[in-house]
Formats: structure tokens, C-alpha cells, sequence
């Protein structure tokens, strides 16, 4: 991946891979979604190349959840994947397993709305508890 992520402050809303759309709310959800559809679309193989991925210290994917700190199931299979990670590891982790089968970083496209924008609508939504407030009294 080319591009320097940055996630932070920014809420997931969903994200469109190889053609079709799904809603996650959560940057785990993608991670999850992510390795579901591999897993569904590759079956047994998945956790071969899925496996692959790992770091100097933890496992990204394994059927033991020993020495993982978040371990989520994935979908019907016996393999978990560790969440225990910031929005932009996991959507870095979501490209490099998609790479792991073919897939280049244009097939995920995440969609994302930043923290000012969440807080606008907040504030908006304070504002308009004031006027009403203002108009209740006498």
C-alpha cells in the first residue's frame, strides 16, 4: 500500500470490496467482514495464505487463540483473527490480506467520515436543544 493511512478520529461507515458494498460500523467489523468474504470465497485455503500475515510478536490469524489479546471468530470457520489493533492497522491488515489473494488496494474501498463531522451534527443537535429550551420558557 502506497498511501499513508490516517485514521484517527474517523468513524467507518462501510466499504465497497471487489464490487459489492457492505455496512460496518466498527474498524473491527471491516477487519472481520473482510476476512468472512475471503473465507467464504476460498474455504479451506484461506487460512493457508491468511496465516502468512504476521508480525514480529503476534499472530494475525490462527486457530489457537493462545497468545492472542482480541481474538474474534471468523464467520463458521475454526480460524480467529486479532482485533486488538488501531483503525489504521486494521484497515493496513484488511490490504495485505486481500494482496494475499489476488486483490489489489483499489478492490477495498473504505468509506470513512471524520470526528468534525460527527461533532457538527452534535452540535447542531445542541443547538437546536437550546432553541428549544428557549421557546418552552415563559
Amino acid at each position: 500500500m502506497t498511501t499513508k493511512l490516517n485514521n484517527k478520529g474517523k468513524k467507518i461507515i462501510g466499504f465497497r470490496f471487489a464490487g459489492s458494498y457492505y455496512a460496518v460500523d466498527t474498524w473491527k467489523g471491516l477487519l472481520i467482514t473482510v476476512s468472512e468474504i475471503l473465507s467464504q470465497q476460498y474455504g479451506s485455503s484461506f487460512y493457508e495464505r491468511a496465516r502468512e500475515l504476521c508480525g514480529s510478536k503476534l499472530v494475525y490469524f490462527s486457530k489457537n487463540t493462545t497468545g492472542m489479546r482480541e481474538p474474534k471468530k471468523i464467520g463458521d470457520t475454526n480460524v480467529y483473527v486479532e482485533t486488538k489493533w488501531d483503525a489504521d492497522t486494521m484497515e493496513t491488515h484488511c490490504r495485505r490480506l486481500i494482496a494475499q489473494f489476488g486483490y489489489s488496494d483499489w478492490d477495498l474501498k473504505v468509506e470513512k467520515t471524520s470526528d468534525s463531522h460527527l461533532n457538527a451534527g452534535k452540535q447542531k443537535s445542541e443547538n437546536s436543544q437550546k432553541r428549544e429550551r428557549i421557546r418552552l420558557q415563559p
